[in-house]
């Protein structure tokens, strides 16, 4: 487990270096994985770069639901 900032890594969302960033430091696999965000243009950046299982988070009943739908609830 861990953290990226953006801040200190000198790059940000929506642009591909921070998601390669962090898929790469944690040896993530990019189908695998679930990207949360309640910024639509950070969403489809991620969906572009290759994840795929990204969620635009509008409210907590959504993403339980949304959350159900990949079985990870």
């Amino acid at each position: 487990s861990g953290i990226v900032v953006s801040g200190e890594e000198k790059t940000r969302k929506p642009f591909h270096k921070i998601y390669q960033l962090t898929i790469s430091r944690y040896n993530l696999n990019s189908n695998e994985t679930v990207f949360i965000d309640d910024n639509e243009r950070n969403i489809n950046a991620a969906i572009n770069f290759g994840i795929k299982k990204s969620i635009l988070f509008k409210n907590p009943e959504n993403l339980q639901a949304d959350l159900k739908k990949l079985k990870i609830l």
